[in-house]
C-alpha cells in the first residue's frame, strides 16, 4: 500500500547513521488530477548507501520503544510532500520480497511550512491557512499537518519513516507580516523548527527517521530572462543544510539520504544520469515538470534502498 516514507527505531545498543545517494531512471505516471500542472511525476533513483555505527545516546524526542512485540512484514512510512510521494511509487514495487509493506503518505502540495500568500513562477496565490485557493489547479495550504502526520503514524505503525520535503519550504511567502524565503535567517530558522516538529512527531513512537536531501528542480525563467527564485540551487542548497544539521542533532535515530547528490551527481539540475531518464515528468499542458521522481527512478533505487529498511527493520524488532 502507497502512503508514505520510512520511520524506524533501533534498540538504543544498536544505532546507526545512514548516509544514502541516489540515481534515476523515467517514467511519468498520468492521473494525477487538476493539479497535475504543479505536481506531474518525474524522475528515478538508486542509492548508494553507508552506514555508520554509533553510540547510544539518549534524546528528549525518542520516547518510544522498539516494537519487538510485532511480526509480519517490517512497516516503512514515507512522508512529505508530491516529491514523497512520487517517489514512494516506485519503491514499493519490490516491498514483497525484502519482506516490507510500504505505506505512501506523501501528500501533493504540503510540505511543513504554513501560511502565505506564496509565489510560485512569478505568481502570487493568495491563500489563507486551511483554505483553497481560487485556482482550482493550486492545492490547499496545510497547516494541518501535524495532525494529519499523527494520524498517518497511528495508522501505518512503522518500524521506519523517511521524510522528504523542500519543495514548499525554498517559495517565497509571506510570513511574520512580511515576504521571506529561505535564504534569511528568521525565515531558515522557522524551517528548521518546522522540521524539528516534523522529526519530532514521527519518532515519537519509537521509529528510525530518515532525511532526504531535496535534489535541484529544473530552472525556470521570467518573461524577462530572470530566473523565477524557488528554481535557484541556492535555495535547495539552503533547505538541505538544514536537513543535515537538524539529522545532526538526533545521530542515534535520524539518518540522511543524500538523494541530491545522487539525482545531481555534477552539483546542478540534471534531467539524465547516464543511460537513466531522472527528470520524465511533464505536467498536464504539456511541459516537463522537472521537479518530480518518477516510478522508475524509484525502483532503480528499490534494490539497494529496500534491503537497508529491511535491516533497520530486524533491528527495531530486536530480530
Amino acid at each position: 500500500m502507497i502512503r508514505r516514507l520510512f520511520h524506524v527505531k533501533l534498540p538504543s545498543s544498536d544505532r546507526s547513521t545512514c548516509a544514502i545517494g541516489l540515481v534515476s531512471t523515467g517514467r511519468s505516471p498520468s492521473a494525477l488530477g487538476g493539479v497535475g500542472r504543479l505536481i506531474a511525476p518525474v524522475v528515478a533513483a538508486t542509492l548508494l548507501i553507508g552506514c555508520n555505527s554509533g553510540g547510544g545516546s539518549s534524546d528528549p524526542f525518542l520516547v518510544g520503544s522498539p516494537n519487538i512485540s510485532k511480526s509480519g512484514p517490517i512497516q516503512v512510512e514515507i512522508e512529505g510532500d508530491s516529491l514523497a510521494l512520487t517517489l514512494g511509487m516506485g519503491l514499493s514495487g519490490g516491498q514483497q520480497e525484502y519482506g516490507l509493506n510500504i505505506t505512501d503518505d506523501g501528500d501533493l502540495g504540503c510540505g511543513i511550512a504554513s501560511g502565505g500568500p506564496i509565489e510560485l513562477a512569478g505568481v502570487q496565490y493568495n491563500y489563507t491557512p486551511g483554505m483553497k485557493s481560487t485556482d482550482p489547479d493550486f492545492p490547499p495550504n496545510c497547516p494541518d499537518w501535524p495532525e494529519i502526520w499523527k494520524t498517518n503514524l497511528a495508522s501505518a505503525q512503522p518500524d521506519v519513516v523517511a521524510i522528504l520535503v523542500g519543495r514548499w519550504e525554498i517559495v517565497n511567502r509571506f510570513h511574520d507580516n512580511q515576504w521571506m524565503n529561505i535564504l534569511e535567517p528568521a525565515y531558515a530558522s522557522y524551517i528548521e523548527q518546522q522540521l524539528e516538529k516534523a522529526v519530532s512527531i514521527v519518532g515519537s513512537q519509537g521509529a528510525r527517521v530518515i532525511l532526504f536531501t531535496m535534489p535541484y528542480v529544473a530552472p525556470g525563467y521570467a518573461p524577462n530572462g530572470v530566473q523565477y527564485p524557488e528554481t535557484l540551487p541556492s535555495r535547495v542548497d539552503a533547505f538541505n543544510s538544514i536537513v543535515e544539521k537538524v539529522a545532526s542533532m538526533h545521530p542515534s535515530w535520524v539518518s540522511v539520504i543524500d538523494l541530491n547528490k545522487m539525482l545531481d551527481p555534477n552539483g546542478v539540475y540534471t534531467s539524465q544520469v547516464g543511460a537513466v531518464t531522472t527528470r520524465n515528468l511533464v505536467d498536464s499542458n504539456g511541459a516537463p515538470d522537472g521537479t518530480h521522481i518518477s516510478p522508475a527512478g524509484g525502483e532503480m533505487i528499490a534494490p539497494k534502498v529496500l534491503p537497508i529498511f529491511q535491516k533497520l527493520g530486524e533491528q527495531v524488532r530486536g530480530s
